[in-house]
This record gives structure tokens, C-alpha cells and sequence, in this order.
């Protein structure tokens, strides 16, 4: 795969809130400074669900403030390939 995990999340991200990939931080919360709503949040991790091939952990899903937090959900259930461009 030639995009990295991050990347990848950070593209979903910015096409959902309709800005640049330049103008994602990670470490930012969503919510606080993005203004993402529930929607919004759910809408994503659909997103990068379809993306991947995988299915995030429920009981996980509403702790995730950052996407930096979704990088290291979604790592935690990546096939082996993809695990390792997600380090």
C-alpha cells in the first residue's frame, strides 16, 4: 500500500470537513477544535472501515479523540500488511 495509515486517515478526515490535508493535526481534538459533531465522527470511521476492510472495536470507538487516536484504533485490527505502514 503507498499511503500510510496516517495518511490515509488524515485524507478521509479533511475530505469530511471539506479542508486540506495540510491543515489536519493529529494530536487535535476533534471536537474541540475541528467541531466535529457525532455524525461527523461516525461518519469517519465508517469511512475508514470500507477504506481498510475492517471493523473497529465498539467499546473503543467513543473513547477516540484524535486521529491520532483512530490511527492507533484502527492499527490494533489492520491485517499484518497494513500494520506495518501504520507504525
Amino acid at each position: 500500500m503507498s499511503q500510510d495509515l496516517e495518511q490515509i486517515i488524515k485524507t478521509l478526515f479533511a475530505k469530511i470537513q471539506k479542508i486540506s490535508v495540510e491543515e489536519v493535526d493529529v494530536n487535535a481534538d476533534l471536537f474541540e477544535v475541528y467541531g466535529v459533531d457525532s455524525l461527523r465522527a461516525v461518519k469517519l470511521l465508517s469511512s475508514l472501515e470500507v477504506e481498510l476492510d475492517i471493523e473497529l472495536p465498539e467499546q473503543e470507538v467513543g473513547a477516540l479523540r484524535t486521529l491520532n487516536d483512530v490511527r492507533l484504533c484502527a492499527a490494533s485490527v489492520v491485517t499484518p500488511e497494513l500494520a506495518r505502514v501504520a507504525k
